[in-house]
């Protein structure tokens, strides 16, 4: 699912494996998104791709991420290949019981989160 650059605002949707079993793919790159990283996309057990980099301000109000890089649960998503997570204030570390990094192709600047 593609909604890079569309000017969306508010909150990440709150996606999980009952309403949408096959997802492949998240990027929400380059919107106006706030708040923390759902917990429910733990779930997505087919997510390959997850693209969250570059949340900025629409107007005057200031947009990014926040809250913890990992949320619990993460670590089922055993497909994940690329992780995008650049320019947002995201917090805390990928856990090593995750095991994502034999598996990553890419991650995007984990030191500026």
């Amino acid at each position: 699912m593609d909604l890079s650059s569309n000017n969306l605002v508010s909150g990440l949707p709150p996606f999980n494996s009952t309403t949408q079993p096959s997802l492949a793919s998240i990027n929400v790159s380059f919107n106006a998104l706030n708040g923390p990283l759902p917990a429910q996309w733990g779930t997505l057990s087919q997510l390959t791709l997850l693209a969250v980099n570059s949340q900025q301000a629409i107007g005057a109000a200031a947009s990014k991420l926040s809250g913890p890089v990992f949320p619990p649960g993460w670590s089922a998503l055993t497909a994940l290949a690329q992780l995008h997570l650049a320019a947002n204030n995201l917090t805390g570390t990928i856990p090593t019981q995750a095991r994502l990094d034999s598996r990553m192709s890419c991650v995007v600047s984990l030191t500026d989160l």
